[in-house]
């Protein structure tokens, strides 16, 4: 918009400039018309009324869009559930409140812009009633010349200051919206140290660390980890278990400082990892999180996250995260193009994708995030050995719902409502009444759970 804007705008003011030097009235007659007419378009978008309407016809529009966007993506949910009617109306609802905003501002706004341009537009039948009582007052050949010109330089200024006009109202609907971006940008950025230090060691300590995802004014504020130490070994595996909502992703996304702790430290072979840089901080941790992201690139790409790799360690890298030959398999092989979040790829085959890439990647540090979540049989025991190869000799947490897939690990820390409950070994928690030994009893009660064979013909279960 600026050099159309820009451009108008030198436009009208030589216009206007031009009419001064000819005849000072006729130019304050074309200037107070302008003036009048700006008048207008302040009652249309000034004011603080009238930015409420906006900006609640705003969130409509993103009402709408949210439930388009909804709707498409649980369209198989939908129809398998026969929720279309209902689905449908919600939809409906958003569109009818969308359209009542809308005409509401187009109500609030007609009058005035209506006003507006009729005063634009008949400029000239201001001037021309001015130019005559000039005529009546001071007659002679300079005054007939000042009049024409007038006549003849007055419409010229209508397009560029229609244009001006109409920049600045879609620039007054736009700073509704950019309104949300700068609250993001306004948020102060995670403070970086001025001499960074790097750790010459691997092993991550947690000191009495609390975090809460709310700010301390909400009331429904909940702290999601309270008061947590352990420390996890150089080359030792430590396990994070316990019920949904225990503070466990957290951990992991705390030590990545994807967010600072509120209380406490959590340090890397001793260093306050707010004294590390975070983007060194970031290549020293490798996260396997459990909803694998592809993005809409080749098979490549995603491995390598369009770094520069040689083929050799590409190809190593698959291979011990169990999915060269499956890779061999696509159409272009390593060039195969996949959709974002990886359609063309199951589940298993997407979550060796993501171990390939941390593979890759080599760091020190590694974060599973129920990296076993959604693998079927099959897939598990290739995951497994994927993960044997990524773990060798580095610092691991490992976050299960799973116990069988982190009985041997170093240690286990049991995590309820935020706080570490329990910790020791598979072996040490088995051998007393503990809630690890509980969960454990629970999900194997559950692996041998079946429906028996009598039951689909209508008789019971096991």
């Amino acid at each position: 918009m600026l050099p159309d804007i820009t451009g108008s705008a030198v436009v009208v003011f030589l216009l206007l400039t031009a009419l001064f030097r000819m005849n000072i009235i006729l130019a304050l007659a074309v200037i107070l018309s302008v003036a009048a007419a700006f008048g207008f378009q302040v009652l249309v978008f000034g004011g603080k009324r009238v930015r409420q309407i906006m900006v609640d016809a705003a969130v409509s529009s993103q009402n709408v869009t949210s439930a388009f966007s909804e709707y498409m993506k649980g369209i198989a949910e939908i129809k398998l559930f026969g929720q279309a009617g209902s689905v449908t109306r919600d939809l409906e609802d958003n569109l009818e409140n969308y359209r009542k905003w809308e005409l509401r501002v187009y109500k609030h706004n007609s009058p005035p812009y209506v006003a507006y341009k009729t005063i634009v537009i008949s400029m000239l039948t201001i001037i021309l009633p001015a130019g005559i009582l000039l005529l009546q007052y001071r007659p002679g050949a300079e005054t007939v010349l000042a009049v024409l010109m007038a006549l003849i330089l007055t419409p010229a200024i209508y397009d560029p200051l229609m244009l001006c006009v109409n920049y600045g109202t879609q620039m007054s609907m736009l700073s509704v919206c950019l309104d949300d971006i700068d609250n993001i940008l306004a948020q102060e950025p995670i403070p970086t140290p001025r001499k960074p230090q790097s750790p010459e060691r691997w092993d991550v300590q947690f000191q009495d660390v609390s975090f809460s995802y709310q700010d301390a004014s909400d009331p429904l504020r909940r702290m999601a980890l309270k008061h947590i130490t352990f420390t996890a070994s150089q080359g030792k595996v430590t396990a994070l278990v316990g019920p949904s909502g225990g503070g466990k992703s957290t951990i992991g996304q705390l030590l990545s400082r994807f967010w600072d702790v509120e209380q406490g430290c959590i340090s890397i072979g001793g260093v306050n990892i707010r004294q590390i840089d975070p983007e060194w901080l970031m290549e020293q941790v490798s996260i396997v999180f459990q909803d694998t992201f592809l993005f809409s690139d080749t098979v490549r790409g995603n491995i390598t996250m369009n770094r520069e790799y040689s083929e050799e360690q590409i190809i190593a890298a698959a291979k011990a995260a169990q999915c060269h030959q499956f890779i061999l398999e696509l159409p272009q092989g390593y060039d195969t193009r996949i959709d974002s979040g990886g359609q063309r790829l199951s589940g298993g085959e997407a979550q060796r994708l993501s171990i390939a890439r941390a593979i890759l990647k080599d760091s020190p540090i590694v974060v599973l995030d129920e990296a076993l979540a959604y693998s079927d049989a099959e897939n598990e025991n290739l995951i497994h050995q994927a993960i044997h190869n990524l773990l060798k000799d580095r610092t691991v947490l490992m976050i299960a719902h799973r116990l069988q897939s982190i009985r041997d690990a170093d240690e286990i820390l049991v995590l309820r409502n935020g706080e570490i409950i329990e910790r020791g070994t598979h072996r040490s928690l088995m051998a007393e009444e503990t809630e690890y030994r509980t969960l454990w009893n629970l999900q194997h009660e559950a692996d041998r759970w079946n429906l028996a064979g009598s039951s689909l013909k209508g008789g019971g279960s096991k």
